[in-house]
């Protein structure tokens, strides 16, 4: 089964439901109607998005698609993960999303603003005894991680934020329910987990 469909260069892709493979449809040219299963990479750790994640929000940036997975089904507790995929080499980088609140786990939606490098990330929260049903936060996209042009070196597990400047930022939680004070910062902060970023 294919989903979470989005166009890039004239052609439309679907992710595999349980796999990380893509349907690539042509929609334009002369190839048009040409259908082709494409793979995806791993990062330097072996690693990519887990096939047991139930929802997937993707935010399409040039060469760049970010993939937030949420709900995973064999354990419903888990953390949602946030992921880039470089879509010429199709390869994945996995970051790490540091919030010092609660993430959004269900009905999650995650747009970019219209001429403006800033997204937005709204959704339930996942914990039941939170007071607020949802959370919204405002995200900028102006930070080295989510640009194609980063080489990626090797780096221990235990660096906690990354050598160049991943941009940290205040970002606005608004309050989906009544409160004295309705507008709360929180911080967040897009690094690679396992890498040290370095512009070319």
């Amino acid at each position: 089964m294919f989903c979470d469909p989005f166009i890039f260069r004239n052609r439309l892709y679907l992710f595999n439901r349980f796999g990380t493979s893509l349907l690539c449809i042509a929609i334009s040219g002369s190839d048009r109607a040409e259908v082709r299963i494409l793979n995806t990479y791993p990062d330097g750790k072996s690693d990519r998005p887990n096939n047991r994640y139930a929802n997937r929000c993707l935010l399409l940036l040039d060469e760049i698609l970010l993939v937030y997975c949420h709900q995973r089904l064999d354990k419903p507790d888990e953390e949602p993960q946030l992921w880039k995929l470089e879509l010429g080499p199709m390869k994945w980088h996995r970051l790490q999303l540091l919030l010092n609140h609660h993430l959004p786990m269900g009905r999650v939606c995650l747009r970019q603003a219209a001429f403006e490098p800033t997204a937005f990330l709204h959704g339930e929260c996942g914990r039941s005894t939170c007071q607020e049903k949802a959370h919204l936060y405002q995200i900028s996209l102006e930070q080295e991680c989510v640009k194609v042009h980063i080489c990626f070196l090797g780096a221990p597990q235990s660096i906690i934020k990354p050598v160049c400047s991943a941009e940290t930022f205040a970002i606005k939680k608004i309050s989906l329910q009544h409160s004295t004070n309705p507008l709360l910062e929180h911080r967040l902060t897009f690094y690679s987990e396992m890498y040290v970023c370095v512009p070319l």
